[in-house]
């Protein structure tokens, strides 16, 4: 909303699926500890998927990749806070 106000509406746009694709990396990991994979392998897969996803995002949206990526790295951190918040009330 912030950036279609400031004439910006493909950021905005751009934030929003990169926090999309971001948030599918939590589902991703529960899939490979249920599937009991190396760590370091699937760990490099989820990057490359996450990474070549929110590019073609960039690409389908004709945005700036940074945006999209920018919302990948909040859903990150978004899951990373809610973790140690978890973590810490137990």
């Amino acid at each position: 909303m912030a950036t279609a106000v400031a004439g910006r509406l493909e950021v905005g746009v751009a934030v929003a699926a990169g926090l999309a694709i971001g948030s599918t990396n939590g589902y991703l990991m529960v899939a490979t500890i249920n599937r009991r994979a190396p760590f370091v392998a699937a760990s490099m897969f989820r990057l490359a998927l996450l990474t070549s996803t929110a590019l073609m995002a960039a690409l389908i949206l004709h945005a700036d990749a940074w945006a999209v990526m920018l919302g990948v790295g909040l859903a990150q951190i978004v899951m990373t806070v809610s973790g140690v918040r978890q973590g810490l009330k137990s």
